[in-house]
């Protein structure tokens, strides 16, 4: 399976609540080409999720893991000052943000991003960067 279809069937096989405040993390097995999936943990931090599902080596337990979390995105442009948090820019969105890695590829696949203003998500396959990226990569470690 490519790592956009599984991160596309993923995407497509979670329900989400478009009121939730707190990050979701959902373990995630593949039987014969069907996909079924437990709710693991939640959490009013994301990094604290990560830290709960790392110390009790929850990834070990799946063949993905999915973790789901709420947000503001900004675009980045280099000629505004990059020190304004997404949530202060008024060029602000709304989104929903699913990772989702596996023990497979030893880490972060790819994510799904779906702006609360667009019908369609953005896929991004395995290149994701920064401090989210970096702590989802643990779970693997």
């Amino acid at each position: 399976m490519s790592n956009e279809k599984t991160i596309r069937d993923i995407y497509s096989l979670l329900s989400f609540d478009t009121n939730e405040e707190k990050a979701v993390a959902y373990g995630i097995n593949s039987e014969n080409d069907s996909l079924e999936y437990k709710q693991i943990t939640r959490s009013g931090d994301i990094y604290d999720l990560i830290d709960c599902i790392a110390s009790d080596k929850l990834a070990n337990n799946y063949d993905f893991i999915s973790l789901i979390t709420y947000g503001w995105a900004a675009p980045i442009d280099s000629s505004i000052d990059q020190d304004i948090p997404p949530s202060q820019s008024e060029h602000r969105r709304r989104i929903r943000l699913m990772m989702v890695g596996g023990k497979e590829n030893n880490g972060l696949i790819g994510s799904a991003i779906k702006f609360s203003d667009e019908d369609d998500i953005v896929i991004d396959e395995d290149n994701a960067n920064g401090p989210l990226a970096t702590a989802f990569e643990q779970l693997y470690k």
